[in-house]
């Protein structure tokens, strides 16, 4: 069983901290969801029959998915109070406020281009920024073609190109 973690723990960490991170933007946040995965992962890993498999690699993202998908619903309910105490936090009289500034538009801008999105156009950017699935995986995870993966990726850049635009332009 400790072999079979490990494993586990070796093929899937990254792909698990990267889809994490994208979520909820925090790496202390995504280090810990990776953790509660595997304790989740571990309670049922003796169901596990191919480490390698499409199956368990869909299994162990969705874990991982609903953790930082419930850590985020967390975090944006105390988004304004949290923002409000980062900029004091990272603010010193030697540091730039527009350096701290700068990175919460860019937070900003982010959440702002998922918002325009589909909820699987979203999953399809996740998937293959992200995560560096291919287009087939990312197919397979969604239940989706591949040239279905290849369009709503396409839209989803295109969607960001637009929302960065138009604030570059305002």
């Amino acid at each position: 069983m400790e072999e079979t973690l490990e494993k586990l723990y070796t093929l899937y960490e990254q792909k698990m901290y990267r889809l994490a991170y994208t979520i909820v933007h925090s790496e202390e946040q995504a280090e810990d969801i990776v953790q509660e995965s595997f304790i989740r992962i571990f309670t049922h890993i003796a169901e596990i029959k191919d480490i390698e498999s499409s199956k368990t690699k869909r299994w162990i993202l969705r874990i991982v998915k609903n953790e930082a998908i419930d850590q985020y619903r967390r975090n944006r309910r105390d988004w304004n109070l949290d923002n409000v105490v980062k900029l004091e936090q990272y603010t010193t009289p030697n540091d730039n406020i527009d350096n701290r500034l700068q990175q919460i538009i860019k937070e900003e801008y982010i959440q702002m281009i998922f918002d325009e999105l589909s909820v699987t156009d979203r999953k399809v950017l996740c998937y293959r920024l992200t995560c560096e699935l291919s287009t087939a995986e990312t197919a397979d995870i969604l239940g989706i073609s591949k040239e279905a993966v290849r369009q709503r990726f396409a839209r989803a850049k295109q969607k960001a190109k637009e929302v960065i635009g138009g604030m570059i332009d305002e």
